[in-house]
């Protein structure tokens, strides 16, 4: 594969120190690495905590789910008196141990504990899923930062050859090698290119402050050849891959899909439990109790055990409700999984086609800038000797400029839609 963009990839070390003259000595070692952003934000982000939290009180359903059907045993104690006449008190103080368990609800249980193992699974594909968000929030925030610093690094080039020309403007004037409107075109150039660099700067520090509030890494200066590295390996077999082979691919990665599919096995498991909410359910029970007898002074021992049969005859269509909202929410689940499964074959396929195209024209946009630089070098020899005018320069310098921006913004979309296509096929996290 051709190597990307110098500019895009270097950009960072060259320009921190004129960004941030703080960060003039750093070294390539020391600037924010892109893997290293990725684990930051992993650490720090809210919506990781959140997604954990929702996998804990998974966790928590699924052994209350599994708890409930489990034998309940418990102690029970009793302290009385028993009134015969006014002046008599018997006391009636009993202590035993007691215990009951469902021996068979007709699917109530095994249907329960399967929508619990469905919610624990949705859940923890959530969880992998919010990763996922967050992974490609940063990924991308950084690629910002990259493409802001190939930026500034153009706009200092371009400035510069502005403010060489305009300390020439006076002699030249004298000389009447140019006219007073080519001095005031020159000097208003320059004024342009130092709001340009300006802009650029600006909207560099609003990309390092994202990245820093995401990744909770300092980002005055950014490693962007870790970002090519992590981005573009492998990405010559990818972009040989048949579309179908890389949606299905994605189908069975995509943690979005996963969860989705979680989701309409909850629903499922629920309906089965309503259709079951009304029919009965076996139960053993027993105890053991010791009655305190008021006459020898001494407990008096009972045990017991038994078979109960609980059955509901009527609850006021509070079944049937339970039915009908519970095939309510499958069908919105089994809605929500297919669409989840559309919005992932439409983001591979895009994302894909959006990689490659933007590859092809990075590529085309390279030997454009690089025509136009030899283009740029020839005028400015030829302007120092009074060979063309300035028209010609000014043409030369916008050409080459113009170019060489448009040759980043072609590289920052290459990144960006691998990031996107790496965030639909599950794989952005796969190296961490």
């Amino acid at each position: 594969m051709a190597p990307l963009s110098t500019l895009l990839i270097n950009a960072a070390a060259v320009v921190a120190a004129a960004v941030a003259p703080s960060a003039a000595d750093d070294t390539p070692a020391q600037c924010l690495h892109f893997e290293e952003a990725l684990v930051g934000a992993i650490d720090i982000d809210p919506r990781m905590d959140s997604a954990r939290g929702r996998s804990d009180a998974a966790k928590a359903d699924a052994l209350l789910a599994y708890s409930q059907y489990a034998p309940q045993i418990g102690l029970f104690a009793q302290v009385g008196l028993g009134d015969t006449l006014p002046l008599d008190q018997i006391r009636d103080d009993q202590v035993g141990i007691q215990g009951t368990v469902d021996l068979y609800t007709f699917g109530r249980r095994k249907h329960a504990q399967a929508e619990a193992r469905a919610l624990l699974e949705a859940a923890r594909e959530g969880e992998e899923e919010a990763k996922v968000l967050v992974l490609r929030s940063v990924a991308l925030s950084f690629l910002d930062v990259l493409r802001a610093n190939a930026l500034i690094e153009l706009a200092k080039q371009e400035l510069k050859i502005y403010e060489r020309d305009a300390r020439t403007v006076d002699d030249r004037l004298e000389r009447q090698v140019i006219t007073i409107a080519d001095a005031s075109q020159i000097r208003a150039r320059e004024a342009v290119a130092r709001a340009d660099l300006r802009r650029a700067i600006a909207q560099r520090d609003a990309a390092a402050v994202r990245l820093e509030v995401l990744s909770g890494r300092k980002a005055a200066c950014v490693d962007g050849i870790s970002a090519a590295d992590y981005l573009t390996y492998g990405t010559a077999e990818l972009f040989l891959l048949p579309e179908e082979q890389a949606v299905d691919f994605a189908m069975g990665r995509s943690f979005t899909v996963k969860r989705a599919e979680a989701s309409v096995d909850v629903a499922k498991a629920r309906v089965r439990q309503a259709n079951r909410a009304n029919l009965p359910v076996l139960s053993a029970n027993g105890f053991t109790l010791y009655e305190y007898d008021s006459d020898t002074g001494d407990f008096n021992e009972e045990s017991r055990i038994g078979l109960t049969l609980r059955q509901e005859l009527f609850a006021g269509g509070a079944n049937r409700a339970r039915r009908l909202r519970a095939r309510s929410e499958l069908r919105q689940a089994e809605a929500d999984a297919r669409l989840e499964r559309i919005s992932l074959e439409d983001q591979v396929r895009r994302a894909l086609h959006r990689a490659i195209a933007a590859e092809d024209i990075r590529k085309a946009l390279n030997v454009a800038s690089s025509e136009a630089n030899n283009q740029l070098k020839a005028t400015e020899r030829a302007y120092e000797l009074n060979a063309v005018a300035l028209t010609d320069l000014v043409i030369a310098v916008e050409t080459y400029y113009g170019s060489a921006a448009r040759e980043v913004n072609a590289t920052n979309e290459y990144l960006t839609a691998l990031v996107e296509l790496y965030a639909a096929l599950g794989t952005i996290s796969q190296p961490l």
